[in-house]
């Protein structure tokens, strides 16, 4: 029976819940309130500090006060902690590090709609330099159309008719003409041969003829039309002439000749009238002229002469304005009508729309009707997306639908400002975001982001907030929203007729499964998406834009909805769970450049025993805690050498024991390098941290507070339980070779207790070493299975804990054969 001993180190990698044959040296059974370090050894954990205790008495909504937000501003100490209250005039609360409380205001103009907002409750914040986007996963996105209107209702019932050129010609002048709901109007003028006369200018003038042409649709055109005649002396004759049907004012003129050598020619004008229905315009007329011979003889004398109707353009019902040579005609009543152009020259010096056109070309580059819509169409059989421009003043440039009221989002998140700080206290003020409304388009070609109400009315709620690539993200449902680059409020594109890199990048992410979004990360230049059984990372195949992006599945983990993921370093870490279980997963790129999910509970598959609420990590010291609604911690040490991790340590924290609390109700967060601890009591609300780096030797007491005055004290016994140590024969320990323990040596410094429970007696016998460490042994006399030996202290000291010796006999009754 030879005697052995084995040095065991301080215990650095934590906990292992594997077989005695399997756990490592430097692993144990069970490390309470400690902390493992490859350093220094095995040391007590820092206490927990009471800063502050509010009274449900002094303010009675911190009875439901939750905290959901924490920013280090990074300058100044100035570390914020957000609360979360019931009361709708004070919805949030914000303190400092030391629990003070700093000043909450509301922009006057907009304070009922943040204070409505605020009251959907289960908020998160984002916080940016010296901003925080706000929002509440429970506020249903709407659109409000309530205060919001068309561009312009009934722009389809304006036409427009522009007489690009005009022939140059006098004698050759072309015709205009437009069709209004059937009726014809048209400047159809005279085109007389050199020999017959020299007209005036006009009508080859594309102004000009526009001037006329909307003379005749207005119904203010004055035309004549001149017959000649022939009556023989004293003869009377009725003259029917048709000028056309509703002609307005029709009168008449007689062209006679002058005086004649042998007497006088004259004639009158027996009757005249005009039958708008026929269009005739009927004058009877008698020849009154006679001779100088025959002075009062009746009328002998013939003559031949001319009459003139002239008469104004028939109404239309249509009006029409014109500017140059561009008119613009609508109906009296407003209503709507059929409208179609025409010219002479093969409709290629003119050209005529109403609503739309089908190319922009098509339109004038200079135009003079102001609020004026048009929709450009394409041309047929062409892939073409339809799109809207509008008449600026100097160009035409891309818009809405007129005739489409769009709203604007509502029930967004808000945005808090810190706006001043004096004598420690700073000042932040709530207001509403400007959301961008759609500003081109559609909804068919510019539709309203996927985290606006659906086609069929259904609601969606933000559930995450996050900025990546310098833009804004929303996740919602099973989509990913990000904003248009460098401009955060606008989830809509600029503009239909050209794809743009900055755009809005809307993906959703499809799959069979479960697909709602939780949380979204930026991490290691991508981002990552989890659901409740998936992961995806956002990739693009060249530059970041709407058209090279797509979501990939990296990964299919069960995960914690409720538990947000970390990054930390050059790691992303978040807990997947199956029914019975719970697991640290760390994300991790591997040589290749693929994400691997490590298993970090590999040795401790069911350590993690009470569902966990929060992760809280400090990058520096290597800390992850993994947090619960009670009094207990999870703590996960780690450190690197290089890409090696030489530290992998469990343990867990008990706090604030023998403090009454409300059940469930413990919270914590991270502040630069301290874990806030906040707890409810069935008659206040408390906040202490404890400062992960903390320095301190002795004084090892967690305290609080009921008033803050009197501080109570709360003893904590920091333990470690020693594995069972199993000879290694070979590459694996062998259980058949149990040791005979003797004695137990401590190194170290401080003072503790050595516990020793002899499982074949039920009892338990203690051992108590002071300061002096003048007596570091413990003996023993049992094997190795048959008793647990636990090293433990409960007083304020700290002790720090260098190796552990385990001395005894053991006899050898076989050996592993190789």
């Amino acid at each position: 029976m030879p005697k052995i001993h084995k040095v065991y180190p301080p215990f650095y990698n934590g906990v292992s819940q594997q077989n005695p044959e399997l756990i490592l040296d430097n692993q144990c059974k069970e490390m309470v309130n400690c902390i493992p370090s490859v350093v220094e050894g095995l040391l007590k954990r820092p206490p927990v500090n009471h800063q502050k205790t509010i009274t449900f008495a002094d303010q009675p909504e911190m009875a439901d006060g939750k905290v959901f937000h924490t920013y280090d501003r990074g300058e100044n100490n100035e570390e914020y902690i957000f609360v979360e209250t019931s009361n709708y005039d004070n919805p949030v609360q914000i303190f400092n590090l030391d629990g003070e409380p700093m000043v909450v205001e509301f922009e006057a103009e907009h304070e009922t709609t943040i204070k409505d907002y605020l009251a959907n409750s289960n908020l998160k914040a984002l916080t940016v330099q010296d901003r925080t986007w706000m929002f509440s996963r429970d506020a249903l996105i709407d659109i409000d159309t309530t205060n919001t209107f068309p561009l312009k209702e009934g722009y389809t019932k304006e036409a427009f008719y522009w007489l690009k050129r005009g022939s140059g010609d006098r004698y050759n002048p072309y015709n205009y003409a437009v069709y209004l709901n059937g009726q014809i109007i048209q400047v159809s003028p005279n085109k007389p041969s050199i020999q017959t006369y020299d007209p005036a200018t006009g009508y080859e003038d594309s102004d000009y003829a526009a001037t006329q042409l909307a003379a005749l649709i207005n119904g203010t055109s004055i035309s004549s039309q001149t017959t000649s005649a022939y009556l023989a002396g004293g003869e009377t004759k009725t003259f029917n002439v048709d000028i056309g049907k509703n002609k307005q004012s029709p009168t008449y003129a007689l062209n006679l000749p002058g005086v004649a050598a042998s007497g006088y020619y004259s004639a009158s004008v027996l009757s005249n009238s005009y039958n708008s229905t026929t269009g005739i315009y009927s004058i009877t007329i008698l020849n009154t002229s006679y001779d100088n011979d025959d002075w009062g003889d009746p009328f002998d004398i013939p003559i031949s002469f001319s009459f003139t109707i002239t008469f104004t353009a028939a109404p239309t019902n249509f009006k029409a304005e014109v500017k140059g040579s561009l008119l613009k005609i609508t109906r009296e009543d407003g209503g709507d009508f059929e409208f179609s152009s025409w010219d002479s020259w093969g409709n290629q010096a003119s050209i005529g729309w109403k609503g739309s056109v089908n190319k922009i070309t098509d339109l004038p580059k200079d135009f003079p009707f102001a609020d004026t819509h048009v929709k450009i169409t394409g041309e047929e059989q062409t892939t073409f997306t339809d799109y809207f421009v509008k008449w600026n003043g100097s160009s035409w440039e891309e818009t809405l639908d007129p005739e489409e009221n769009r709203g604007v989002l509502t029930n967004m998140p808000i945005k808090l400002d810190r706006i001043a700080i004096a004598a420690g206290v700073a000042t932040f003020k709530f207001d509403t975001i400007d959301w961008s409304p759609p500003r081109v388009g559609n909804l068919e070609n510019n539709p309203n982001p996927s985290f606006a109400p659906s086609e069929t009315g259904l609601k969606r709620a933000v559930q995450d907030m996050f900025f990546y690539k310098n833009r804004l993200g929303f996740a919602s449902d099973d989509s990913i929203v990000l904003s248009e680059t460098a401009n955060y409020t606008n989830f809509y594109i600029s503009s239909v007729v050209t794809s743009l890199d900055t755009d809005v990048i809307d993906v959703t992410v499809a799959t069979n499964q479960a697909s709602k979004i939780h949380f979204t990360k930026p991490f290691n230049n991508s981002l990552y998406i989890f659901t409740k059984y998936a992961q995806y990372e956002l990739v693009s195949e060249r530059a970041f834009s709407p058209d090279s992006v797509s979501l990939v599945n990296t990964s299919n983990y069960p995960m914690a909805i409720d538990v947000e993921p970390v990054v930390v370093n050059d790691s992303l870490y978040f807990i997947s769970t199956t029914n019975n279980r719970q697991q640290l997963r760390q994300y991790i790129k591997t040589d290749n450049l693929d994400i691997k999910g490590v298993d970090l509970n590999v040795s401790t598959p069911t350590y993690l025993a009470d569902p966990i609420r929060t992760l809280i990590v400090d990058g520096v010291l290597g800390y992850i805690v993994c947090t619960t609604d009670t009094n207990e911690v999870y703590l996960y040490n780690f450190k690197e050498d290089g890409t090696t991790r030489i530290q992998s340590a469990w343990s867990k924290w008990s706090l604030l024991n023998g403090l009454e609390t409300a059940a469930n109700s413990f919270e914590y967060f991270g502040l630069s390098s301290n874990l806030l601890v906040i707890c409810k009591t069935a008659s206040d609300y408390r906040y202490h941290k404890l400062q992960l780096d903390s320095n301190v030797v002795n004084d090892k007491v967690d305290t609080s507070s009921a008033d803050n005055t009197i501080i109570d004290s709360y003893n904590y016994t920091s333990s470690v339980q020693l594995p069972d140590y199993y000879p290694k024969m070979t590459d694996i320990r062998s259980p058949k070779h149990k040791l005979l323990i003797k004695k137990v040596t401590i190194e170290g410094e401080g003072a503790f207790d050595a516990e020793v429970y002899r499982k074949d007696y039920d009892t338990t016998y203690t051992k108590s070493h002071n300061s002096s460490l003048k007596d570091l042994d413990l003996t023993v006399a049992s094997r190795v299975g048959n008793v647990d030996i636990t090293i433990l202290d409960s007083s304020v000291n700290d002790f720090k804990l260098t190796s552990v010796i385990v001395e005894g006999m053991m006899t050898v009754t076989s050996r592993e054969m190789k």
